[in-house]
């Protein structure tokens, strides 16, 4: 019984070892990520106001329903931009880790 105590203490050590070891934890590999995801929102921002100013134009026209939840989508991509802009603080970084860290461990991910 000793030794089944001692060989899952040190498979739970190996695993949060293996936990903080993975690159996606990383401080770097977080802002990174931030970076990465706001490039792909301006783009999307951009995308979208092309199409909607080539249905205006009438060079593509856009079926109503489509129009309108591209003219709303706009809205809600720069009012997230605006909240991305400027360097991610220690605290949000800090409070990212931890979510990761939590969410690999319920899942059962620790050979990451």
């Amino acid at each position: 019984c000793l030794f089944l105590t001692e060989n899952v203490g040190v498979t739970l050590a190996q695993s949060e070892k293996k936990l903080d070891m993975d690159p996606r934890l990383s401080r770097d590999h977080i802002v990174e990520n931030h970076n990465r995801r706001r490039e792909q929102l301006k783009k999307l921002l951009a995308d979208t106001k092309d199409k909607v100013a080539d249905h205006e134009s009438g060079r593509n026209l856009l079926e109503d329903e489509e129009y309108e939840r591209l003219t709303n989508r706009i809205g809600l991509y720069e009012k997230k931009l605006q909240k991305m802009e400027g360097p991610m603080d220690e605290r949000e970084i800090d409070k990212i880790m931890q979510r990761q860290k939590m969410r690999a461990e319920r899942f059962g991910h620790t050979e990451l």
